[in-house]
């Protein structure tokens, strides 16, 4: 009896400690990684009867089969098409292709393209950079496009995202940082203050050559020697020019009253093609019209943390027009390179 009372009082106990016990939570799924872009390549030209996307599979950490989805858009904004879920087996290294119907792209149109991967738990891990393709049912050219050739950059979204990851610089920023200048009431250039002068620099771009703020100038130079490295043919007909020049901003109306111009203080110019009429500043064409040209050399100075005006809003859209982003500005306050005049 005793031996009874005992195992009943022993089995009551585990009963009683179960019910305090908690189960180990399972392991958290882990999305895939990204994927890599590997065709087209960046600024790649494909003709609309052979649009095919290809990306190497992702890793998943718990070894899961993993499937791809492509995505074509336009450079604005818009989503024009995407791919079903398309198995890539093996995750080391696999690639999945797929086809773009060409019912799904236009001629003629500038689209970017990116990849994501799922497992098959339902996983979606963060998409590839993107990729940025011209897409055509023609090749004008040896290599693509004519520099001097107009595409419609716009899509169906604001121009404003070609900036993205920048932030402009406000003129009551400048002229706390460089000098507290007036608005001189012209678009025509007028001297600048002995002190601000002094920290200009005046380096060659192209066929042409800009007066910028010093260490401006030395970062222009190098990213002008890498375009004519890798494309000496836009090298060759590149003007940059408007460099520094105090005066108003304008734009299709005309001065705007009141303002002064990033140009003003040597962190803003202008560049042109020399076989170009009429897209640099305000195309003829509309809004969203741009040539190759200037679509290329924006690539370059974006990486450098140029803001390019072509992604200004509204009638301000400025093709020609680039200037120093606030992240670039800060750069140059932090290594004590700039001080106010």
């Amino acid at each position: 009896m005793r031996l009874r009372l005992r195992t009943v009082a022993c089995a009551a106990g585990l009963a009683f400690a179960s019910s305090f016990l908690v189960a180990a939570p399972a392991s958290a799924n882990t999305p895939p990684t990204a994927p890599t872009v590997l065709s087209p390549e960046n600024f790649g030209y494909r003709s609309l009867n052979n649009v095919t996307l290809t990306a190497a599979g992702s890793r998943d950490a718990e070894g899961q089969n993993v499937s791809l989805q492509f995505t074509v858009g336009f450079f604005g904004a818009a989503t024009v098409w995407t791919s079903p879920w398309i198995a890539a087996f093996g995750l080391a290294g696999n690639a999945a292709s797929v086809v773009v119907p060409a019912s799904s792209v236009r001629a003629g149109q500038v689209y970017i393209w990116s990849v994501r991967a799922r497992d098959s738990l339902g996983a979606v891990g963060p998409p590839a950079a993107r990729a940025i393709d011209i897409f055509s049912n023609y090749q004008p050219g040896a290599s693509g496009f004519r520099y001097d050739e107009a595409i419609f950059l716009g899509g169906f979204g604001p121009r404003e995202t070609v900036n993205s990851g920048l932030t402009q610089v406000s003129s009551a920023t400048l002229k706390s940082v460089l000098a507290d200048l007036p608005s001189p009431g012209t678009v025509n250039c007028t001297a600048l203050p002995s002190g601000l002068q002094s920290q200009m620099a005046s380096v060659p771009t192209g066929r042409g050559t800009v007066t910028l703020l010093a260490p401006l100038a030395q970062g222009m130079r190098v990213v002008m020697h890498e375009i004519q490295v890798k494309e000496p043919a836009l090298y060759d007909v590149l003007v940059a020019s408007g460099g520094l020049c105090y005066r108003n901003s304008k734009n299709a109306s005309g001065m705007k009253p009141g303002t002064v111009s990033p140009h003003s203080w040597g962190t803003a110019l202008d560049i042109k093609l020399t076989s170009q009429s009429g897209y640099e500043f305000y195309p003829s064409k509309g809004l969203g019209w741009v040539t190759w040209g200037l679509v290329r050399t924006y690539f370059y100075l974006h990486e450098a943390g140029w803001i390019w005006g072509f992604g200004f809003s509204g009638d301000n859209q400025d093709n020609m027009h680039f200037e120093i982003g606030l992240q670039g500005l800060n750069g140059m306050i932090w290594w004590g390179q700039i001080h106010h005049a």
